[in-house]
């Protein structure tokens, strides 16, 4: 039986109809049609042409009512870190870009916070793998106070701002293991956590500030709603971690 698209002794294969093609077969087609100079499309001589031209406009069409192919989307790429700690980081990627974010969120930089993290991920590895003992919490306490003096309150504060920033998973470990009550590192988390104390310093010049005071000599109104905004997103800052904030 004669194909009816056969012409000068040689058939065309039977191609589908337009109607039972999908928008990415027809999109496929249509783009190879416009490629070949040599496809009866292209060449005005060739006895095909005009079937080439019709189907050519049915697959035009088509397409139009079908609306345009979907791109497909790019293969995703593997997450890479923010910041390069080494092997030595106790955190996979996701968590290490997650705690970056929550130290940017404090105003530090890349380079301030890789320095951070790869101090405390080195004490905490020295810890993991055996090199130091189990911390004994009293005596780790007794020993900071005597160590600090002075400044025990600040520096606890500092390494307990840092500790919030740390991933869900190591705060769990670090607390179910006794780890958390290591010498070196709540010294290295206090290292860490100085860098945040801008927060809490700013926390205490507001509450200096005779404007934050309702009643005082001076006072403007204007100024205590600005301070005790400023305030209140510290003071939640400080509370619950900056990603609550």
């Amino acid at each position: 039986m004669t194909n009816p698209e056969e012409h000068g002794g040689m058939a065309t294969p039977t191609l589908p109809s337009p109607s039972l093609m999908s928008k990415e077969q027809i999109a496929v087609e249509r783009a190879e049609m416009m490629a070949d100079p040599k496809h009866p499309l292209n060449v005005e001589s060739d006895v095909r042409h005009p079937l080439a031209v019709a189907r050519f406009m049915k697959l035009t069409e088509r397409q139009v009512a079908l609306g345009p192919a979907e791109e497909r989307p790019p293969a995703p790429e593997a997450e890479k870190p923010l910041v390069e700690l080494g092997p030595e980081a106790p955190w996979d990627v996701p968590q290490i870009n997650s705690q970056v974010q929550t130290l940017e969120r404090f105003g530090l930089g890349r380079s301030e916070i890789q320095d951070l993290l790869k101090g405390f991920a080195g004490a905490a590895q020295s810890i993991i793998a055996g090199r130091a003992e189990m911390p004994d919490p009293v005596a780790t306490e007794a020993t900071l106070k005597e160590e600090w003096k002075g400044d025990f309150d600040r520096k606890a504060l500092a390494a307990r701002l840092f500790a919030e920033t740390l991933p869900a998973q190591t705060r769990r470990l670090l607390n179910a293991s006794g780890l958390g009550d290591h010498l070196e590192l709540i010294r290295a988390a206090a290292r860490a956590g100085e860098k945040l104390l801008g927060l809490y310093d700013r926390k205490l010049a507001i509450e200096a500030d005779p404007n934050f005071h309702s009643g005082r000599s001076g006072f403007d109104p204007i100024k205590n709603r600005e301070l005790v905004a400023e305030w209140q997103k510290i003071l939640k800052q400080l509370v619950e971690g900056p990603e609550k904030a």
